[in-house]
């Protein structure tokens, strides 16, 4: 009698678990819902989304909320440190760079896409088939899009002209392919800021 109770005390429990875990998950994924929109709705204010970029930008924040919050956190740093160093210097890059790239500073959803869709789709994956190498792949992706933007903000206004990677020659800044010793520099703390945020999140343990 006493192992039928405690046999059924412990599937109580465990159905209480399921349960609880259940109403946690769809807790997370409606609060980091909630939590893109309004991100998403700041950017737009402020100039830096799109509208379609801010449907992507929270499509991709969802996506993140939902293999969990330091998926999140990673993309808001990626995020935050973007605009940041996208701030700096805005007029005389777009003096340097004149006609060559004709877009304003506001990202659009094939911009959105392109930085965070890999990240997005690494941490899909992660809910489906748990794996370390998800992370090590999200890591990777999301680290050399903060690099690449990271280059294309500061290496804009080196006082060298842009190499470009394909003979060497000089081009114009802005130019695709067109890098600079200020630019490289640039990527590398872009790419460190990503993996300090990593480390601190403690995802070098889950190896």
């Amino acid at each position: 009698m006493i192992t039928k109770s405690t046999n059924n005390d412990l599937a109580d429990t465990e159905n209480g678990r399921r349960i609880l875990n259940v109403w946690l998950s769809d807790y997370q994924l409606l609060a980091g819902a909630v939590l893109s929109v309004i991100i998403a709705g700041i950017a737009r204010r402020r100039g830096t989304l799109t509208i379609d970029g801010s449907i992507a930008a929270v499509l991709v924040a969802t996506a993140c909320v939902a293999a969990g919050w330091t998926w999140a956190i990673i993309l808001i740093v990626f995020f935050v440190a973007g605009t940041g160093v996208s701030r700096i210097g805005g007029q005389a890059k777009r003096i340097a760079m004149g006609d060559v790239v004709d877009k304003s500073g506001a990202r659009d959803a094939f911009q959105v896409f392109a930085n965070g869709g890999p990240f997005a789709a690494a941490a899909i994956a992660s809910i489906f088939w748990p794996s370390h190498a998800w992370q090590v792949a999200g890591i990777g992706a999301i680290a050399a899009s903060s690099a690449d933007t990271w280059a294309t903000e500061i290496g804009t206004l080196s006082k060298h002209p842009p190499r470009s990677i394909m003979g060497f020659r000089a081009v114009s800044p802005g130019t695709s392919g067109g890098v600079t010793w200020l630019g490289m520099c640039a990527a590398l703390i872009g790419a460190a800021i990503i993996a300090i945020a990593a480390l601190l999140l403690g995802w070098h343990r889950d190896a």
